[in-house]
């Protein structure tokens, strides 16, 4: 059942067009859910699928945020999505405040 919940979740981020919504889902999710992994990965997901600028924008964000409220992320294969990303001209101050906020809050 809750693979189902986490499945619809994603599929509304990834496709859903009213912009808004998703983006108040999207931070709802980062402060309320303790799943971080699955949380990074639907960020990734959004970050890759270029969608609107507003949200790919926020789940850089929520990177960060994943960082400081749990004190993990997986740091080499995000780094590595935003030395893909870094040339983006929407995303970029946003990434380098997520470094900042991994290198400050993760410590493995």
């Amino acid at each position: 059942m809750a693979q189902d919940i986490y499945n619809s979740i994603r599929e509304i981020l990834l496709c859903d067009e009213d912009i808004e919504f998703c983006c108040n889902l999207l931070l709802k999710i980062t402060f309320d859910c303790d799943e971080w992994k699955w949380i990074q990965d639907v960020c990734i997901d959004i970050i890759n699928s270029n969608r609107e600028r507003n949200i790919c924008g926020l789940a850089v964000t929520c990177i960060g945020h994943l960082a400081r409220i749990h004190g993990k992320i997986e740091k080499e294969r995000i780094f590595e999505l935003f030395t893909q990303q870094k040339d983006n001209p929407y995303i970029r101050d946003r990434i380098d405040d997520a470094i900042d906020d991994i290198n400050m809050f993760v410590h493995k």
